[in-house]
């Protein structure tokens, strides 16, 4: 598995600086679960166990919101394959 870093950039950056704290933590997350192409699937079910497997109080609702509230800045895109 390749490393993948984070920029000190983020320090700076509008759009992860007007992130929720749960919503950084999400984006951060997802950085260590995506695959080399950043892709990994984003139904919450499976992102509460492969994610979030040892926060008892996170819910899949959470990680919906958090999900679609990264997507509507741009942070992450959501598509579907058949």
């Amino acid at each position: 598995m390749p490393n993948r870093i984070l920029k000190e950039s983020i320090r700076t950056s509008r759009n992860v600086n007007n992130l929720s704290d749960f919503d950084f933590r999400v984006w951060v997350y997802l950085i260590t679960y995506v695959d080399d192409y950043g892709r990994g699937s984003a139904d919450p079910e499976l992102l509460k166990g492969l994610v979030f497997t040892r926060r008892k109080g996170v819910t899949e609702a959470q990680i919906q919101k958090a999900l679609t509230d990264l997507a509507n800045i741009g942070m992450v895109i959501l598509y579907q394959v058949d």
